[in-house]
């Protein structure tokens, strides 16, 4: 595909290096039980959407907000208070 775009093929290598899935451990993302979102109360810092988009940069598909926000999201009404 690329010589159909230049004309010409980049210089590669012949024997390029791999890694074996045979002896990998394959997980589907991981879990971060402790985040300061910052959302509500501390936005300036951090809010809940670039706090989710790091995570999920690092390979983390799940957080566990801390409750060190204004007010503190510690059950489902705090939680519906903090998505608005």
């Amino acid at each position: 595909a690329i010589s159909k775009l230049g004309g010409v093929s980049p210089p590669m290598k012949i024997h390029t290096d791999h890694i074996s899935s045979r002896r990998l451990v394959k997980l589907p993302g991981f879990i971060d039980v402790h985040v300061h979102t910052r959302d509500p109360g501390a936005t300036h810092k951090e809010d809940f959407a670039s706090c989710t988009a790091s995570a999920l940069a690092g390979g983390i598909t799940m957080i566990f907000a801390m409750p060190n926000t204004n007010p503190a999201v510690i059950d489902h009404q705090s939680f519906l208070a903090a998505k608005q």
